[in-house]
């Protein structure tokens, strides 16, 4: 496995491995936009090793199935790799909102 996703806590989800393009499908089937009654969602991101920009791609999709869900959803302890990819792909602003602690 890739990447994993562990959920310590309600509305709180941990990705551990590298989000790219060998691990997105894998991580979409196994998250698949299930933010359960939880309208604030946090992912923390600190165990993410390497990030291309299909697993940017996928942050991407889940902003937008939390928006759908009326769901606040924040990333934490973005990696600078992911963080450069994102300014790069001028989509930081989704990421301004993130939460460090």
């Amino acid at each position: 496995m890739l990447i994993d996703i562990s959920h310590p806590a309600p509305g709180h989800s941990v990705l551990t491995g590298d989000l790219t393009i060998d691990s997105v499908s894998e991580i979409v089937d196994a998250f698949n936009g299930q933010f359960g009654d939880n309208h604030v969602c946090t992912i923390d991101l600190s165990g993410v090793k390497h990030c291309d920009s299909a697993g940017l791609a996928v942050l991407i999709h889940w902003f937008q199935q939390a928006k759908q869900q009326d769901v606040t959803l924040h990333f934490t302890q973005l990696p600078a790799q992911l963080r450069a990819l994102a300014e790069i792909s001028e989509v930081k602003s989704l990421f301004e909102g993130e939460i460090n602690g």
